[in-house]
């Protein structure tokens, strides 16, 4: 029989902040924690289509802490030069304190020192060994390799920290080792490669060489990011279901979680400025019975307050909990695993 996972809700961080800078969040898409335990942002800032120059900088990464201190910001916003991106995606750390950001616009990986300091990038546009088109997720293993998602060509290449091409694998297709867009990917301690096949709606697991390994499949809907916990868990953020599931490594269903958001620090200080703002919300109904026609996953997310809605990024920090990044409500919700 197997045992249920349950995860204590912890608490959220973040509130809207479409502006150009400061405290807030923008379409938040991926986050990363430093070695002395900052959390590292993604603001994609999904524009509108008459995008405006003054616009550029809401493009960032901000930095805070778990106590909700916003410590800053870096990324130049919509640009093509050293440090701007476009349609940035996905980030992690190498063991030297270096962070690698996607770009699936510039068909870039940019890496900066953890201060936020542009160091170099990498990219060239193509279908090529080594070239990419479309990169989305990357993730960075033990000994410092760079897995990154090469979208727009369905597969993974895989990388030295200082863009050296070493391999790839993947191509077109719905059967074993092949993907259509794929879009996350972990590196887990053991060395294995798991990744979400965003239109397969699977996620597949392989050997750090690209050998196939193994299938895992839920009744996903557009899966966007895996991350696997020292035990041997997998956490799926089930993007097209507006759900996290947790499942064993013998693809059994675990837990599903839905979100339990309350109110941030942030959205408190905010409140606390504007009495008349808090009671009106206190008379919204945040949590309606739906009709029947509206009982979709994603319009049950969108009009229920505390629910994930675009739950795009899961990732776990150094002191086992849960942040799940939620592009729509520009928020992550935290549990303890």
């Amino acid at each position: 029989m197997t045992s249920l996972k349950k995860l204590e809700y912890l608490k959220t961080i973040g509130i809207v902040n479409i502006g150009t800078n400061g405290l807030g969040f923008s379409n938040p898409y991926d986050i990363a924690f430093s070695s002395d335990n900052r959390i590292f942002v993604i603001n994609r800032h999904d524009a509108p289509i008459n995008f405006k120059p003054e616009d550029a900088s809401a493009i960032r990464v901000g930095v805070l802490n778990y106590e909700e201190e916003y410590l800053g910001e870096f990324g130049n916003g919509f640009g093509e030069n050293d440090g701007q991106f476009r349609l940035p995606v996905a980030m992690d750390f190498d063991s030297k304190g270096k962070l690698y950001i996607t770009d699936e616009f510039n068909n870039k990986v940019t890496v900066f020192n953890s201060s936020g300091d542009f160091l170099f990038s990498w990219g060239d546009y193509g279908d090529g060994l080594g070239e990419i088109d479309g990169p989305a997720g990357i993730s960075i293993d033990h000994e410092d390799n760079v897995y990154v998602v090469d979208q727009n060509n369905h597969r993974i290449q895989k990388f030295t920290n200082d863009g050296q091409f070493i391999l790839s694998w993947g191509a077109f297709g719905c059967g074993k080792g092949e993907f259509n867009m794929p879009w996350g990917i972990f590196a887990d301690l053991q060395g294995d490669i798991y990744v979400a096949d965003w239109r397969n709606n699977r996620i597949q697991e392989f050997t750090n060489t690209g050998e196939f390994k193994a299938i895992y499949e839920n009744d996903f809907n557009r899966p966007s990011s895996v991350v696997v916990d020292e035990s041997g868990l997998l956490y799926i953020a089930d993007w097209g279901n507006h759900k996290v599931k947790i499942l064993n490594k013998s693809g059994n269903l675990l837990s599903v979680l839905d979100g339990q958001a309350t109110l941030s620090k942030w959205a408190k200080e905010w409140y606390d400025k504007l009495p008349d703002q808090l009671e009106a919300r206190k008379k919204a109904n945040l949590v309606p019975e739906l009709p029947s026609q509206f009982n979709t996953p994603y319009q049950k997310s969108a009009q229920t307050e505390p629910y994930f809605w675009g739950p795009v990024s899961v990732k776990i920090d150094s002191e086992n909990r849960l942040y799940v990044v939620e592009s729509l409500r520009h928020r992550i919700q935290v549990f303890s695993i």
